[in-house]
């Protein structure tokens, strides 16, 4: 049997449009490890303290600190100095920790008010590499107009609170659970 030449083009077009997403997702990643993180880590002010996972894991079961450990194990993430609070956002509001979920949490980030240097370099970069992205990036970037508070939140000092309640006070439900 002949498939048609309609079915055909259509495949290879579907095909060629997801090559070219994963193509996307690795050059953000590539820009974002090798470049963007050296230099943020020179340049921005780092909150002090360190968060172990194994202290994490040690807290109340409903603490919002167990949940960000389970989260991490789950995602197999290991924190990095400096952006654990950037992990608490990936909890808290619910965007996947893939290249789309970056993009489009650096956009909810900088309607809120966050400027910093890893912001504003993945926010900038998205816009023009995830086309497909604009309704949920637009969307994202007038939610966090909408709750300009969330950038002021001081994350770490939260980690010994109830996680349902720390649900309460944030814009969105995680989509992880």
């Amino acid at each position: 049997m002949r498939v048609p030449f309609f079915y055909t083009f259509t495949l290879f077009f579907k095909v060629l449009w997801i090559r070219t997403l994963e193509l996307r997702n690795k050059a953000i990643e590539f820009v974002a490890v090798t470049f963007m993180f050296p230099v943020a880590e020179l340049i921005q002010k780092k909150s002090p303290g360190d968060i172990q996972m194994s202290q994490l894991l040690e807290m109340p079961i409903n603490s919002f600190g167990y949940a960000l450990a389970k989260h991490m194990k789950h995602h197999k993430l290991q924190f990095i100095k400096g952006f654990e609070e950037h992990d608490m956002k990936h909890l808290l509001l619910g965007y996947d920790v893939t290249v789309p979920g970056e993009i489009r949490l650096s956009a909810f980030e900088f309607g809120a008010g966050n400027r910093s240097f890893m912001t504003l370099g993945v926010f900038l970069l998205g816009i023009p590499l995830a086309i497909d992205l604009w309704p949920q990036i637009i969307q994202d970037y007038k939610h966090g107009r909408q709750h300009q508070y969330f950038k002021s939140l001081q994350l770490k000092k939260m980690l010994d609170r109830d996680y349902s309640e720390m649900l309460r006070i944030t814009p969105k439900k995680p989509e992880w659970t």
